[in-house]
């Protein structure tokens, strides 16, 4: 489910490059991301719907997002795991406004029934997680 949470985003980028007219410019990043934001969830979620996810999936992609993740009712939890995992990635890649200690106290880290040392200890592969991904950054 965690890898499948923003494919309304590489399917948003992809109609976006899809313009018939060839020759206009491309759309400013700002603009990009103001449509990520506003539509990647509903765009994943049509996506998932078409390809015929299984319904864990497309219940993740619907309700990963922090406000959202009470919503799902799947026994597997993905949407708050993935939650979760989201929270962890952008704060291993600097791209959140989460530091360590603020990560300990999120809601969802509290409905997964997840302990400090739990959070202390995921934290702390940090650099072995970033080593292993690192390949896959720009």
């Amino acid at each position: 489910c965690g890898l499948l949470h923003t494919i309304g985003k590489p399917a948003i980028l992809h109609l976006l490059a899809q313009s018939p007219d060839k020759s206009a410019e491309p759309f400013p990043w700002i603009t990009v991301e103001c449509l990520f934001e506003e539509f990647h969830i509903p765009t994943g979620s049509k996506l998932a719907a078409v390809w015929q996810l299984p319904d864990p999936v497309q219940e993740t992609i619907r309700y990963y997002q922090d406000d959202q993740y009470h919503q799902a009712i799947s026994p597997t939890k993905g949407a708050m795991i993935t939650c979760l995992a989201h929270h962890l990635a952008s704060a291993l890649l600097e791209d959140s406004t989460h530091d360590e200690k603020s990560l300990l106290t999120l809601p969802v880290v509290q409905d997964l029934n997840f302990y400090p040392e739990d959070m202390t200890a995921l934290l702390e592969l940090r650099e072995t997680v970033k080593a292993s991904v690192e390949c896959f950054l720009p």
